[in-house]
């Protein structure tokens, strides 16, 4: 169950960490409508992959220490991919309800 289990969170973050590289595959963020980025995936995948590593390769114990300090730096790196996703989407969504504004305004005035 546990060799599953890894083969499942590896294959995962595999995929994640090639979605990276290859928008058209990039997730969108949970219950929104925000694609992953660049560093989300990247952390993210490498986070379910250091998982998934630790118990399919079965590893020596030594290289156990460095697979947890690769889990939490992942999960880092996608939180602060995940908080610049959200930020760049807000502005685009300000800027898409100015851009409508703007349309509404211009509309009203013909001659």
């Amino acid at each position: 169950m546990v060799e599953l289990l890894s083969v499942i969170f590896f294959g995962a973050g595999a995929f994640v960490v090639l979605a990276a590289f290859i928008p058209r595959l990039r997730p969108h963020w949970a219950r929104t409508r925000i694609p992953c980025g660049f560093l989300g995936c990247l952390g993210c995948g490498s986070a379910f992959m250091s998982v998934g590593v630790d118990h399919f390769f079965s590893l020596p114990s030594r290289y156990h220490d460095w697979l947890v300090w690769l889990f939490f730096l992942g999960l880092a790196v996608g939180f602060l991919g995940m908080a610049l996703d959200k930020r760049r989407a807000k502005r685009a969504d300000m800027m898409q309800g100015l851009q409508t504004h703007l349309i509404a305004k211009r509309g009203d005035h013909h001659a």
